[in-house]
């Protein structure tokens, strides 16, 4: 897929269609971004909540992928939206992702649910489980960045 996408944005940069517009950087950034639209899917999509609350959304990704930032990200904007978001600190085995959740859902002023330590302690299926009781009592739109994909908002860090 990569070599395919290198290879896109080659041909393109290097064919008939470079406008007279604009200089060569811009030209390669402008083609660079739609070929990333393309491959992301070419359109916007909205978020569908579920019928019966509470809306799941899992954050699954690598390491350092920026899933408990994007969490943070995603829990403001649902927050301004008029939303109660919560989420779900669920990666006990990354040391010190449970406070690195709460810090950020701190600074999104949003609720965070972290009823285990972390580093190491804990059963993440559990509080995915958990976590979506405490929320259908609280009605609330789950998300978090955090451990193994069950019904819950959580991911591996």
């Amino acid at each position: 897929m990569v070599k395919a996408f290198i290879a896109a944005i080659k041909e393109r940069a290097t064919g008939s269609e470079v406008a007279q517009a604009l200089n060569p950087a811009q030209q390669v950034i402008k083609i660079v971004n739609e070929e990333l639209i393309g491959i992301l899917g070419g359109e916007t999509r909205r978020l569908q909540f579920a019928k019966n609350p509470p809306t799941v959304i899992m954050l699954a990704g690598l390491q350092g992928a920026g899933k408990t930032t994007l969490a943070g990200k995603l829990g403001l904007w649902l927050r301004k939206a008029g939303h109660q978001p919560l989420l779900v600190a669920a990666d006990l085995q990354r040391p010190n992702a449970v406070q690195q959740l709460q810090v950020v859902g701190e600074r999104a002023g949003v609720e965070v649910y972290a009823p285990q330590p972390g580093s190491g302690v804990g059963d993440p299926i559990q509080v995915a489980r958990d976590s979506i009781e405490h929320a259908r009592r609280t009605m609330r739109v789950t998300s978090s960045s955090s451990t193994p994909p069950v019904a819950s908002a959580s991911t591996r860090s």
